[in-house]
């Protein structure tokens, strides 16, 4: 699949992932009842004004985001889990399977995940049901279902990229081997790529 097509796709997936922050944002605000949008000049000019009147200075926000070529990375890294960047409801993850091996059955109660494949043969199990994966493939997996990614190759490893919604491992971690992954999981303290207080 060309580049072309990885970086539409990827724009699909980030999308949906602002549109499933924005619920998510919108069940942690309070009760609106007989509130009021707040509608000041000043909020269009130099502000933004949440549904609760809440004053954020656009000017405080110094984040930069993040931009990488994700099919080189992804083709490059070696090691089982690599953490790219930490948002506040979403995640970058490269993996990298060797022949045989998978990330064994896990669920995520609260996360989604966008899997896509850039190197290799393998399967993806999710509750059940089989879908074989390789280059271009791509794979959701809802919040709350038994999943399972497994390397199908007896030589080559499978690559791919996860996208998490919200984040799952702590920012910036690297686990090389699948092992220490299991030994050092280092869960997600809340804590961002750019963190600001």
């Amino acid at each position: 699949m060309s580049l072309k097509k990885t970086l539409g796709i990827l724009l699909a997936v980030c999308f949906l992932l602002s549109i499933a922050a924005t619920a998510v944002s919108a069940k942690e605000l309070p009760s609106m009842a007989g509130k009021e949008t707040c509608k000041t000049e000043t909020c269009k000019a130099e502000t933004y004004k949440t549904e609760t009147c809440k004053t954020v200075d656009k000017a405080k926000n110094k984040m930069k985001g993040f931009s990488i070529d994700i099919e080189k990375a992804t083709l490059e890294n070696n090691y089982f889990r690599k953490v790219l960047y930490t948002s506040k409801y979403s995640q970058l993850v490269i993996m990298s399977l060797n022949p045989g091996e998978d990330i064994g059955m896990e669920v995520h109660e609260k996360n989604d995940q966008f899997l896509r494949f850039e190197e290799g043969q393998g399967k993806c199990i999710i509750n059940g049901n089989e879908y074989e994966v390789g280059n271009g493939s791509a794979v959701v997996v809802p919040a709350g279902a038994q999943h399972n990614v497994i390397n199908t190759l007896k030589t080559g490893s499978l690559k791919f990229y996860v996208i998490y919604s919200p984040p799952v491992h702590k920012d910036g971690i690297i686990r090389a081997t699948k092992a220490e992954a299991e030994a050092n999981p280092e869960e997600y303290d809340g804590v961002t790529t750019e963190y600001t207080k």
